[in-house]
């Protein structure tokens, strides 16, 4: 069948960027809504100063601004539920959210579910959420997830072990502003795992079971983009070129993650972040080689393109363009010292299957190019901490 003849939707916010375009807030935010306004952020951002500069800019549309600080990496229920808290007693026309992708999910969450009752675990999943929820105007700190412009956000689940997804349009934000001047002072080891994360959300689109060939050019393009200028930024925090270009590439791959979304190197790594506590973008930079080695046959002629686009010398063979591709994720993530996020893990071989049980049941695995069995996970699993010297132990 034709892919033209799959019908399906995109949706977008609307998307202010260019330096200084956070300077637009109090603009964007008298169109949204009216009421008070709340922040959302985390500690970090908070001492930063980044979020006092939104105030000032916020203090020209003479409303009652207050702040939540208090977003935590990889936001857990609980965390969450907080958040809510706030958002209930404070009761916000409007809900401005910045940072890095766990301060943007939280953001959404809580506008959805602000007015609802019950457990945010009844909402994991497709479509649970039915209805919009207070306005929201996302600035994105990092260039990684690209949640300003999905329709899901993710949440850890400590009972199970495992992050979860709620997926509905309704989560989409009215406004995101991308102002790369914002991100001049993201530290270099989140640079490096935001750029990774972005460049998995790309590989993945653009490999996936469900590609679309209406995205397969905007994913490339990120590729292309974070190949070409995640070094840069990761020494020289303050070129705005380079860090423009991954604030594009991470909404890029956030574009195609709506319309597609990831497959098994975000399934596998979700339980590797639960078990260990790594940071989900070098938990995936980590992983996927291993993954792309898994699938080599079955999209051997995208990652030829792939390699290409990240300034791979390729030839006419296309496993070997593939290995290059393959070395070549493995040299990135050492020149951007992922290495150090794991270098202190101990892996128990007896959670090995544990985890790869549990990568099973995110259902972004489904979207592999390739089906990933038990076994499957279990040996990309051992691959991967053998290969990379991470020790196994009983």
């Amino acid at each position: 069948m034709l892919e033209a003849f799959i019908p399906m939707e995109l949706i977008l916010p609307k998307i202010v960027f260019g330096l200084g375009a956070v300077q637009t807030l109090a603009a964007h935010a008298n169109d949204v809504s009216e009421g008070e306004i709340l922040i959302i952020t985390d500690k970090g951002l908070m001492k930063s100063g980044i979020v006092d500069r939104l105030r000032d800019f916020l203090s020209s549309s003479r409303r009652v601004c207050s702040v939540f600080d208090g977003v935590e990496s990889d936001p857990s229920i609980e965390n969450v539920e907080q958040c809510l808290t706030e958002a209930r007693a404070k009761k916000p026309g409007l809900i401005v959210g910045v940072g890095g992708g766990s301060s943007l999910d939280v953001v959404k969450v809580t506008a959805a579910l602000a007015g609802e009752r019950g457990s945010i675990r009844q909402y994991f999943g497709h479509g649970k959420i039915t209805k919009k929820g207070i306005p929201t105007i996302l600035i994105p700190t990092t260039a990684g997830t690209g949640t300003e412009v999905a329709i899901g956000a993710v949440v850890s689940d400590h009972q199970e072990r495992l992050k979860k997804g709620i997926l509905s349009p309704y989560l989409l934000c009215d406004v995101t502003i991308l102002d790369p001047e914002l991100s001049v002072s993201c530290p270099g080891s989140v640079t490096a795992a935001a750029g990774l994360d972005a460049l998995t959300h790309a590989i993945e689109v653009y490999t996936n079971r469900k590609a679309l060939k209406l995205v397969d050019p905007i994913v490339l393009a990120a590729v292309e983009m974070i190949g070409r200028n995640i070094r840069t930024a990761y020494k020289d925090g303050s070129n705005i070129a380079a860090r423009s270009e991954l604030l594009l590439a991470s909404m890029y791959a956030g574009i195609g993650m709506q319309a597609v979304n990831n497959a098994a190197v975000h399934a596998l790594s979700a339980p590797l972040g639960a078990f260990y506590e790594v940071p989900h973008g070098a938990a995936n930079s980590f992983l996927l080689p291993y993954v792309m080695k898994f699938n080599k046959f079955a999209c051997i002629e995208k990652y030829s393109l792939i390699a290409r686009a990240m300034g791979v010398k390729c030839s006419d063979d296309l496993e070997e363009n593939t290995a290059l591709l393959v070395n070549e994720i493995k040299s990135l993530s050492r020149d951007l010292g992922i290495g150090t996020y794991l270098s202190g893990i101990s892996i128990r071989k007896d959670d090995i299957p544990r985890m790869a049980r549990l990568s099973l049941k995110v259902w972004l695995i489904a979207n592999n190019p390739r089906e990933v069995t038990l076994d499957d996970a279990v040996s990309i699993y051992e691959e991967a901490f053998a290969e990379e010297g991470i020790p196994v132990v009983s």
